[in-house]
């Protein structure tokens, strides 16, 4: 990815310009609204919004602008393979930090009762219930936490995959996704560095806001239009990162052996 301060402009400033778009962000940011009304549906088609957005981008090289809203099913139906593709990858780590956190409360509770059940007879049985499964689930805990970092760092490529290729399948396509995560990790990383810093300064704005009085009652309003601007930000930056790293892989016939989609055009 090229890191010029041109080509920060556009990705970061791209929601703020083309025709009409404070309507076209104002309707993403309703949508958000809605989302805490109607469950899941109105942030699925943002998502969607923003997956056309960044396919734009990985495929064609198009330069990132919002379009008006037209396609609402194509946007639900994009957002819901986005969704069920990271959620899939999610869950096994969910299930292993539900695992700890049971082992952890629910040992120390199960030995309480134990102990509790048979008097000074069964205490020290309890106790030592109440221990192991404490330490079982601490140590599953820490287990856990390297690879739920790790798939957190990945988890944008494959679900890139996804968007591109438009198939919820391409996140278990390893051998698809893995290589253009190899072909340019620089342009993944700094990706990331790029999002780290837009939260970092969205954070010391809202700590500024939420000291003074009149600011207080804007925030809500700052919030949920940085909302919107970070699912698109987010999914058009590593969409640059996609099509950056897929153009450094190998050549035509390349990407067709591993049935990768040729965005080098």
């Amino acid at each position: 990815m090229n890191l010029t301060s041109d080509n920060l402009q556009r990705l970061l400033a791209f929601p703020f310009r083309g025709p009409d778009w404070p309507t076209r962000l104002g309707i993403g940011a309703l949508l958000i609204v809605a989302g805490w009304v109607i469950p899941i549906i109105p942030w699925l088609i943002v998502t969607g919004y923003a997956a056309q957005i960044a396919r734009r981008v990985a495929m064609e090289g198009a330069e990132p602008e919002l379009p008006a809203w037209t396609d609402w099913s194509a946007y639900l139906i994009d957002g819901f393979k986005v969704f069920a593709a990271r959620f899939v990858m999610a869950l096994p780590f969910v299930l292993v930090f539900m695992l700890a956190y049971g082992l952890i409360f629910g040992g120390t509770l199960a030995g309480v009762l134990v102990g509790e059940a048979g008097g000074s007879d069964t205490r020290e049985l309890g106790a030592l219930v109440a221990v192991l499964s404490s330490l079982a689930g601490t140590g599953l805990f820490l287990l856990a936490i390297p690879l739920i970092l790790a798939i957190s760092l990945v988890l944008p490529v494959p679900s890139m995959h996804v968007i591109v290729t438009g198939q919820i399948g391409a996140i278990f396509r390893f051998g698809e996704w893995w290589p253009i995560l190899r072909a340019d990790i620089g342009a993944w990383a700094i990706g990331y560095l790029l999002l780290i810093a837009v939260g970092l300064i969205i954070n010391l704005v809202t700590s500024f806001a939420m000291a003074t009085i009149i600011l207080c009652f804007v925030l809500p309003f700052v919030m949920i239009a940085y909302m919107v601007y970070s699912i698109l930000v987010t999914e058009v930056v590593f969409a640059q990162a996609y099509r950056s790293a897929s153009q450094k892989l190998a050549t035509g016939q390349g990407y067709r052996d591993a049935g990768v989609p040729d965005v080098r055009n």
